[in-house]
């Protein structure tokens, strides 16, 4: 690398490792001696804010290892780090900040939102439901006036509704939907190791989750691990034997591994 050829550690490029979920990089380049607390000159976006915004769980986990202060606020919109991933319904790395401390109910100070209602301006269910359900309080009020309620009715988002009015709702389920979604956007991406991860948190969340079972053999036939693609879809369609396109792309698979009695 160049770095062990005497190049200059610069703080811009753990900026950038951080934001890209290089997390090894981003460890190497703090052990360098770059500041984790290193910021954008005009935004003061700091690597974990960057990390958080871009759903870098790992990323975000490292460099709280490493001491980012995990409630630090950029200046450009006055966000911390939770309000990022808040707003971008990153579910797994909103859960990994407020398991290392973020203040969960910290508001804007310019207007006074919170992570809550971030989530719920933005739709995340998912995101609201693990907020709620780490103690984020449904009655805070922005300066204005407007409640987490009032901007879930606005937005005519009724299972965010029924979320902050206490009534029931599958909240395991809610939170396993959001794993499996963000998986398919990191397969799609080719991030095919970093969506399984994902699938399997969802799945851990809720075993009986077809679905998730189905999206992971995608991203193992994709990696070239045909065996245990096949063995995801076994899970699914015990789960749901009737599931026609986990049938049809198990014999995909079985094509590819020439198993092709099986596959007819």
């Amino acid at each position: 690398m160049l770095i062990e050829h005497g190049a200059d550690v610069i703080p811009h490029a753990l900026r950038v490792a951080a934001n890209s979920g290089h997390t090894d990089t981003s460890a190497m380049l703090i052990e360098k001696g770059i500041d984790v607390h290193t910021k954008q000159e005009k935004t003061g976006l700091t690597p974990l804010i960057m990390a958080a915004t871009e759903c870098h769980d790992d990323t975000v986990a490292m460099l709280i290892q490493r001491g980012a202060d995990v409630d630090i606020i950029e200046n450009m919109l006055y966000k911390t780090a939770l309000m990022w991933a808040a707003s971008c319904g990153h579910t797994e790395a909103v859960n990994v900040l407020i398991n290392n401390g973020a203040k969960v109910d910290t508001k804007n100070i310019k207007d006074g939102k919170t992570a809550l209602i971030y989530a719920i301006i933005k739709g995340h269910t998912d995101t609201v439901a693990l907020l709620i359900e780490k103690g984020a309080d449904v009655y805070s009020k922005e300066k204005n006036g407007r409640t987490a309620l009032m901007w879930a009715q606005h937005k005519d988002y009724k299972d965010i509704v029924d979320l902050l009015s206490g009534k029931p709702t599958n909240i395991t389920s809610l939170h396993s939907d959001g794993l499996n979604n963000k998986g398919i956007d990191l397969n799609s991406k080719g991030r095919y190791e970093e969506a399984i991860h994902c699938y399997d948190n969802a799945i851990k969340k809720n075993p009986k989750f077809f679905e998730a079972w189905f999206q992971k053999s995608i991203s193992l036939k994709n990696l070239n691990k045909h065996s245990e693609a096949i063995e995801c879809l076994d899970e699914a369609l015990k789960i749901k034997p009737e599931y026609a396109e986990a049938w049809h792309f198990k014999g995909i698979v079985l094509d590819r591994l020439r198993k092709l009695n099986e596959a007819i």
